[in-house]
């Protein structure tokens, strides 16, 4: 299973984060530099090991789960206690982080 998690910055630099992780990803693969792209990462990843659902969790409508949508992944959507009005509802929703990821199957 893939998860992305997106918590706008509010626990870790997940810029940073990431970029480390896909400049280590990258090299153990023998990718190209270009493949860290966002979106090219994750396609590298499905391509080279990634097993499973592919999932992203987030909590901004638009951004996380239509993005996701519009890309074919799983949503979970962390609602803050949020009434949802966007569009096509996530796959999954629930107030906090940590139970919403507790509610997700492979």
């Amino acid at each position: 299973m893939i998860v992305l998690v997106d918590l706008d910055n509010t626990l870790v630099d997940r810029d940073r984060a990431f970029r480390t992780w896909a400049h280590h990803f990258v090299s153990e693969i023998s990718a190209e530099p270009g493949d860290l792209d966002f979106g090219v990462a994750l396609e590298t990843a499905v391509r080279h090991g990634g097993h499973g659902p592919a999932w992203m969790i987030g909590d901004h409508p638009v951004a996380d789960i239509a993005g996701a949508e519009h890309c074919g992944l799983l949503t979970g959507w962390v609602s803050h206690h949020r009434v949802w009005t966007a569009g096509e509802p996530a796959d999954i929703a629930h107030p906090l982080t940590v139970d919403l990821l507790g509610r997700m199957r492979p």
